[in-house]
């Protein structure tokens, strides 16, 4: 699952964009290639009803009942349908930089954190 707002990387464009076509076409194609075909969701935040895979109405119930969501590296600012999930656990990928935002006070990184069950 790929559920945030941050505009999607097109390595063919070289550019982040809004054009999400290169991100669910990758996506799909790893997935099946795994054996996983149609088990993956794309959701694009910044754009009204923009939700590849899973419809967006079954992506929210997957957080519902999940067994824990992994927010690797904290890329996902987790919001309300995400908050359903039992179990959030933060997997830092790079460690430091968020702990010293911490330290400094930042209050986006404080909440981050405080979304999350484990880190």
């Amino acid at each position: 699952m790929e559920d945030d707002a941050v505009w999607p990387y097109d390595p063919v464009q070289n550019a982040v964009t809004d054009d999400c076509s290169y991100a669910v076409r990758h996506i799909a194609g790893c997935l099946e290639r795994v054996g996983l075909p149609g088990q993956w969701a794309f959701r694009f935040m910044g754009r009204e009803d923009a939700c590849w895979g899973l419809s967006a109405q079954a992506l929210n119930e997957l957080y519902g009942s999940c067994d824990a969501l992994l927010n690797i590296g904290g890329a996902t600012d987790l919001c309300a349908w995400h908050l359903a999930a039992p179990l959030r656990v933060y997997v830092e990928t790079d460690p430091v930089s968020a702990e010293i935002q911490l330290a400094n006070g930042d209050e986006h990184t404080r909440l981050a954190f405080a979304n999350h069950h484990a880190l």
